[in-house]
């Protein structure tokens, strides 16, 4: 299932954030996050644990050389992938299409209105 339209997130020091809820329906979500790149290339990964209700704002730090490449391409183009799985060991999938741009300075970076949209996983089956 993939959200329309694309999401662009700041790239700021070699990292960028995501945003994720687990839904109020499970105990906990043990999610393994995946933004790939251009040719499917992994540009980072994060696995984190999250409890039922909650929303988490899971900070990812770029590979060696992305930075470098978002900043020649302006929006690199890529896809955030999150696989879930909760207490009970039922497993899910979700993906949504993202842009990552080089955030414009430390200061705006803070005050935009964080780190880009939430994602809500839905629930587990």
């Amino acid at each position: 299932m993939s959200a329309p339209g694309w999401i662009a997130y700041p790239v700021q020091r070699g990292k960028t954030q995501v945003m994720l809820r687990c839904p109020s329906t499970e105990i906990s979500c043990a999610i393994s996050i995946t933004l790939r790149g251009p040719r499917r290339r992994v540009l980072a990964t994060r696995a984190v644990s999250v409890a039922g209700g909650n929303k988490a704002v899971i900070e990812m730090r770029l590979r060696t050389g992305v930075e470098a490449r978002v900043r020649q391409a302006r929006l690199l183009p890529g896809t955030l992938t999150a696989r879930v799985t909760d207490a009970a060991g039922n497993r899910s999938k979700r993906f949504w299409k993202v842009r990552l741009k080089i955030a414009k300075s430390p200061l705006a970076a803070k005050l935009n209105k964080g780190p880009g949209p939430l994602f809500t996983l839905g629930s587990v089956r």
